[in-house]
């Protein structure tokens, strides 16, 4: 067993290879003694003797929560002088390769740290979940189809950052470690598929046939692969997060496409992903960028909301136009209608009135034919404009019976005179099972 270092400088990182790790802590007088471990999934740390071997302090996922001295998702706990300057820190990592920012906190940095943490993180999750009511609702509302999609996406990456940030196992689960493990990799493939999801459909019309939107498409399929099998057995994390990344490169370049197709509604999207992952190149440099990842993360979620709403207005000014040439087509189709009731009533009221003269049998079938000819075409007439009217939902439907038997000699007789000119003749039997009566629909004009 061998110790190795000599001090911890504040905020620096150090990379660890295998299950465990020990470090020689050597406090320097006067320097402040809150040790800081800025990883939420250590399971287990111990503070051990230099001289004696002795455990001073066992902390960590396993320890559960009576072994936190100070309530953050991290672990922080206040070293006593007591125990001296020289210390071991034994900390057992994630799997394989690791790195842990280990520090230590004065009061006002302890106090800051804190501050920043808990207002980004309540910022941040209160935000997304007002999102994703507003989505639901928005759903409720209209049946908004890309709402109900981003509020699915909203909750899974709800869950999965409160699993994943240290809240779960400190909130939901706090003596149950094994369940944060267990749900980490389910919850981080229910969000890569749901994004996928969601981005496809939104991006599908506008991206169309592009290489991008079909590898959207294909990530669908293997996130949802992966889903189900995270529920069967435990993924280990390089391979869900090679599938997140690969997810969002293809909607990044299917964003993209779309956005320089035109797509007003792509471009927020593609915003919110330039500022969602803007801090994260510059953490390196500049440790203090990570306690701001939340308000990049709050504002690229709005962003996306922004993107939905534009479509959403998109898609109501395409339904007021469509309703406005439904509307003007109904209104032209009546006007016909009225132009052409007007001399075809005239030709059904003389029509009527020479059938009440004296006429030989020849010329009283003529107008026996042009009576149910013109009124035939007035129910033609009459069907048009009720069809106009129900695109336009202005009729009511009913159902009302009808003289079958009546109908059919009705079009035998209009035809019969075409028919006789070809020298073919018609015969027409009816079987006796078939009813007299059936059930016709009819439109009516709505009252105003």
């Amino acid at each position: 067993m061998a110790a190795e270092g000599s001090g911890v400088a504040i905020d620096s990182v150090i990379n660890f290879d295998g299950e465990n790790a020990w470090l020689h802590l050597r406090i320097p007088t006067g320097v402040p003694r809150v040790l800081y471990i800025d990883n939420p999934n250590v399971r287990n740390y111990e503070i051990i003797s230099l001289g004696s071997g002795e455990i001073l302090h066992r902390g960590g996922l396993d320890a559960g929560l009576a072994s936190r001295a100070i309530f953050h998702p991290d672990f922080l706990y206040p070293i006593p002088k007591a125990w001296g300057d020289d210390l071991l820190l034994r900390i057992d990592g994630v799997s394989g390769d690791f790195a842990i920012a280990v520090s230590f906190l004065s009061a006002s940095q302890l106090t800051r740290v804190t501050a920043i943490r808990f207002l980004g993180d309540g910022m941040y999750y209160g935000v997304i979940t007002l999102l994703i009511v507003f989505s639901f609702l928005v759903t409720l509302s209209n049946g908004y189809g890309h709402s109900r999609r981003l509020g699915v996406c909203l909750l899974a990456w709800l869950l999965t950052m409160i699993t994943v940030s240290g809240y779960g196992n400190l909130l939901v689960w706090p003596n149950a470690p094994e369940v944060g493990v267990l749900l980490t990799p389910v919850f981080t493939s229910f969000a890569a598929f749901s994004t996928a999801w969601f981005a496809w459909y939104f991006l599908r019309k506008s991206a169309e046939d592009s290489f991008s939107l079909k590898g959207v498409r294909l990530c669908i399929w293997l996130n949802g692969f992966m889903l189900l099998a995270s529920v069967v057995f435990t993924l280990e994390r390089p391979i869900t997060m090679i599938m997140m990344v690969t997810t969002g490169v293809f909607i990044v370049l299917a964003a993209s496409v779309s956005a320089l197709r035109g797509d007003i509604a792509s471009r927020y999207i593609v915003v919110a992903i330039v500022i969602a992952i803007a801090p994260f190149p510059i953490i390196g440099e500049f440790p203090m960028v990570k306690h701001f990842i939340a308000v990049s993360g709050t504002v690229s979620l709005l962003f996306v909301v922004a993107a939905v709403l534009k479509r959403l207005v998109q898609r109501s000014h395409t339904q007021l136009i469509e309703a406005r040439v439904v509307a003007t087509r109904a209104k032209f189709l009546a006007s016909m209608s009225h132009e052409i009731r007007t001399p075809l009533n005239g030709v059904i009221g003389f029509s009527e009135l020479c059938a009440q003269e004296e006429l030989s049998a020849k010329a009283a079938d003529y107008v026996s034919q042009i009576q149910r000819s013109s009124k035939l075409l007035l129910n033609v007439v009459n069907e048009v404009l009720d069809f106009s009217k129900l695109e336009a939902g202005a009729v009511e439907v009913s159902l009302k019976p009808m003289n079958l038997r009546d109908t059919i000699d009705n079009i035998v007789a209009t035809l019969a005179p075409m028919i006789s000119e070809n020298s073919v003749k018609l015969g027409v039997g009816i079987d006796h099972a078939v009813a007299c009566y059936v059930l016709q629909t009819r439109f009516a004009a709505l009252k105003s």
